[in-house]
């Protein structure tokens, strides 16, 4: 107070509070080491609050309030750190704010398990390291920050802490009943990490009604390979189509498939009951209310196992699936309910198909769920079913029912109508909708020209299956899954052959590969044109194999024959029909990236003991696993001009330890598991194509450089490069609208072309860029929480916007500017009801315009629409004016008796 000049009072304030930094940082103060912080979520944020506080020195005043998600830092001078833990993401992720004078200088959004970013404070370059872990299948979050200043030291800003994530809270849009993740407590056993494994018997603590027994008291076991298995124990990791086969019985199925928990993820599962549940039990009973219709249901207990992140069996890329599975009993009635559950919208959700099977069979009652793809589900995606906002639930009642309620079941599982019963056609596909007819055979012959297998990949892929697996039930065991270009079939001794439609090679072609029973490849041939080949299988088949190209090369027809080699053949066998495969070469040139990297990979793993390696499409960057615990990553950035080539290596703690991006050859020298390795990289520039080759110099062997890559072209596809800065753009401006609200969530559209915000009022607010527009223009659109429209005005300049939002007035300042190829857009707010003046919503942002999409003749007839509605206009104004004009000369000459309407005969004599 004693200093005059303001300017020297605010210096001398910024130079204390850096002295309280450089002695925290560089370790002068005396403070006892900080402990961890857990247990409740506001104990554990309260105990963040505190230490903090102690670490800033006093100058940062910390606070939370319930439900506890976040912590707000305020600093005397007027700065604010906010730290918010966004528990509804998938994975749970941590936001990280800094304000001054109320404008956001620094937002950042963390999902990864370690980042490094930078973060002004005072004007001075603080380092934050933050380290995030997923612990107890997703139900705590572990955080730790440390902070440095370059030059001076590090010390732990905020101490290891384990917070607990409350999934389960996270809200179902519209009202509409439905079930997210019911989160696993302590209690919770988790499986063995094997593949094809069960749980122990689980004796239920009531009667489990199931289809057509009664197991009582229940005993259920739950498999690794996603299934419940109810009564006796199954375990079978091949998913089979639920029919009257009783080989498969007592069986549940979230997502029947072959899962393999030793290599990833976990499988555990809880009981739970009114005494340590109820909430779970309450929103399980509505939900089950709403879909079967019945009123006053009363639940007693349930089963709740949840697949957390498995990976497929025999996969090389790094896919998982999370899904959950519960089986619900009434307490005082003698009914019981599944309940499947599926993350929609997220990558960390389902992300392999595995030919699945989903469903439940009890004797002779049975449910498959069917999709698209065809009678088994190829892939989980929540259009497939009815979905809640993020949350996708299966309800099935597992009482005995029939299994084709007004259909004829067929004794595979399908059902068909009953008109096709006893037709003389196999519709079934095994025969059995014309078993026991008086005068048709009981299948169709193989002699027989089979119907055409066509329609959606899929669906001709499961034509082809049933087709096979009908005619040749001693023989093969067929699936497919999506993309549905492949086919394999194994036989009863292990051998197996597979087909795989090659729609990028030019023109498409067949791949025909078969193994013997230690899997070892007998026959390996790509087919183009027709041709007969020679197939050993068990014994050797000559195949005729009729290949066509068909609709300009966008279909390809498939036919193979058996051919029958004796003195006296029989007629041809038809193994595969006549089927007519759609082509999709829109991924094609994705293909031949992923295969470059899925080379890459292969070089890396078999060039270094201990190394796994993974990449998946994208197929943008390959991760590698050493043994020792590190990480080493390589990405390409095909952005970037020109192209190049990043190499990062994190050490056992996740923390980044080496960081280099080539955009041409050099050198890269890091050590892992404590030796030194020197890379020398190679890169090439090519059209659409980037070259790579690593060779590995290890000082300590003295082997000279060994080939740790060979090289590589990899193909860049640079056409969604804009489209790629048009979305970060997007999302930044959500980003900022998400941080300077409260109560407000927004999302990009996937053409990010808009921002749509979904207000805690009910209402909804979207940002709409309209880049065809000329110029480009921002439209801003308000709806009520009727969904109707009460608000939309577009801006091709600067303006105001001027609507109520949960009931209090709002002000917008819209800044927009024109670039060359871009909009400026700055947003800020004035809330009439808290009179803090104008605050920043949406901080200046350039978007990128590509507006190479928007029609040709657009233009030219805004143009001309431009110039001819103005001249339509005042012609009509010019006409109005004349007649009117003439209507009162007129009047005038005939009131003065200048002119006066004579009869026609008269003019006739005249010279009128």
């Amino acid at each position: 107070r004693s200093f005059n000049a303001l300017g020297t009072h605010k210096a001398m304030h910024q130079a204390i509070k850096l002295a309280i930094w450089a002695a925290l940082l560089t370790g002068t103060s005396c403070l006892a080491p900080i402990p961890s912080c857990n247990g409740t979520a506001c104990t554990t944020m309260q105990c963040i609050a505190q230490n903090v506080e102690l670490a800033a020195g006093g100058s940062f005043n910390c606070s939370s309030a319930v439900p506890c998600h976040s912590l707000l830092c305020s600093v005397s001078d007027g700065e604010e750190l906010s730290l918010i833990v966004l528990e509804c993401n998938q994975p749970t992720a941590v936001r990280l704010v800094n304000r001054y004078s109320g404008e956001i200088q620094f937002n950042h959004t963390f999902t990864t398990d370690s980042e490094i970013v930078n973060l002004a404070v005072n004007g001075t370059n603080v380092i934050l390291n933050v380290t995030i872990q997923h612990l107890k299948r997703g139900t705590t979050l572990g955080l730790q920050i440390d902070a440095a200043i370059p030059g001076q030291g590090t010390v732990t800003f905020i101490p290891y802490s384990e917070i607990p994530i409350d999934k389960f809270s996270c809200s179902c849009s519209s009202g509409t009943p439905c079930v997210p993740f019911i989160p696993l407590g302590d209690d919770a056993i988790t499986l063995p990490r094997v593949s094809d494994g069960a749980s122990g018997p689980i004796t239920l603590p009531f009667d489990f009604p199931f289809g057509e027994g009664d197991h009582s008291p229940g005993t259920v076991y739950v498999t690794t390979d996603g299934y419940f298995s109810v009564g006796n124990l199954t375990i079978n990791s091949d998913p089979h189509l639920f029919s009257n086969d009783s080989s498969f019985d007592g069986i549940v199925a979230p997502f029947w498939a072959n899962a393999d928990p030793s290599k990833a993820g976990s499988v555990s599962y809880q009981i739970f009951t009114p005494e340590n549940g109820s909430e779970f039990l309450e929103k399980t009973r509505i939900l089950i209310e709403s879909r079967e219709g019945i009123p006053s249901l009363d639940g007693g207990w349930m089963l709740v196992a949840e697949w957390h992140q498995v990976p497929q069996f025999g996969a090389t890329n790094m896919a998982t699936n999370t899904f959950q599975g519960i089986l619900f009993k009434l307490k005082n009635f003698n009914d019981a309910y599944a309940v499947f559950t599926y993350h929609c919208g997220d990558t960390s959700g389902m992300q392999w198909s595995g030919n699945a099977t989903i469903g439940w069979k009890s004797g002779s009652s049975w449910r498959n769920h069917l999709l698209s793809g065809g009678p088994n589900a190829s892939s989980i995606a929540c259009d497939n079913y009815p979905s809640v906002g993020e949350w996708s639930n299966m309800v099935y009642s597992l009482v005995a029912v029939e299994p084709c309620p007004g259909q004829f079941g067929c004794a595979n599982g399908v059902c068909a109508p009953f008109s096709v019963v006893c037709d003389g056609q196999g519709n079934c596909y095994d025969g059995s909708d014309e078993s026991g007819c008086s005068s048709t055979p009981t299948s169709i012959p193989p002699t027989e020209t089979p119907s055409v297998c066509s329609g959606t990949a899929c669906a001709t892929m499961q034509c082809i299956i049933q087709y096979i697996e009908s005619h040749f039930q001693s023989l093969f065991a067929c699936s497919t899954a999506v993309p549905c270009v492949n086919v394999l079939c194994s036989a009863g001794d292990g051998s197996s052959f597979d087909l795989t439609i090659l729609e990028c090679k030019q023109p498409a072609a067949v791949r025909v590969v078969t193994r013997n029973t230690e899997s070892v490849v007998l026959f390996n041939h790509t087919l183009s044109h027709s041709e007969i080949v020679t197939v050993p299988l068990g014994i050797d088949y000559m195949l005729n194999v009729i290949i066509q190209h068909l609709n300009g090369g966008t279909i390809l027809g498939l036919q193979m024959n058996i051919i029958d080699s004796d003195p006296n053949p029989d007629p041809d066998v038809t193994l595969v029909p006549h089927s007519e495969f759609p082509l999709d070469t829109s991924s094609c040139f994705s293909d031949a990236t992923c295969k470059a990297m899925e080379s890459i990979a292969r070089s890396a793993e078999a060039a270094s003991d201990g190394l796994t390696c993974f990449t998946s499409p994208p197929c943008s960057e390959i991760d590698c696993a050493v043994d020792t615990g590190e990480k080493l990553q390589f990405v390409v950035l095909k952005c970037n001009d020109p192209p190049a080539i990043q190499l990062l290596l994190r050490d056992e703690n996740n923390v980044l330890v080496y960081d280099q991006t080539f955009t041409e050859s050099g050198f890269a020298t890091f050590a892992t598991g404590g030796s030194v390795k020197i890379l020398n990289v190679t890169v090439t520039h090519g059209d659409n194509a980037i070259g790579v080759q690593i060779d590995v110099f290890i000082p300590d062997e003295q082997t000279g450089y060994q080939t740790f890559v060979p090289y590589t072209s990899i193909p860049i596809d640079t056409s969604s490069c804009s489209q790629d800065a048009t979305c970060k753009a997007m999302e930044s401006i959500a980003r900022f609208a998400d941080a300077a609200s409260d109560g407000l969530t927004c999302f990009t559209s996937p053409s990010c072309s808009e921002v749509d915000c979904a207000i805690d009022t009910g209402e909804k607010l979207q940002f709409v860029v309209l880049k065809c527009s000329n110029p480009p223009a921002l439209r801003l659109l308000l709806e009520n929480q009727d969904n109707a429209l009460v608000y939309n005005q577009t801006f091709t300049e600067s303006g105001f916007a001027t609507f109520a939002t949960g009931g209090v007035q709002k002000i917008l300042n819209i800044t927009l500017t024109h670039g060359d190829k871009t909009m400026g857009v700055q947003i800020d707010v004035l809330d009439t009801g808290e009179q803090t003046g104008y605050q920043t919503f949406v901080p200046y942002t350039s978007i990128p315009i590509d507006t190479s999409s928007c029609s040709q003749s657009e233009g030219p007839n805004r143009l001309i629409l431009a110039v001819a509605l103005p001249l339509g206009v005042a012609l009509v104004l010019v006409l109005v004016v004349l007649v009117v004009l003439i209507s009162v000369l007129l009047y005038k000459r005939r009131k003065r008796g200048e002119f006066r309407f004579q009869p026609m005969s008269t003019f006739a004599d005249t010279d009128e």
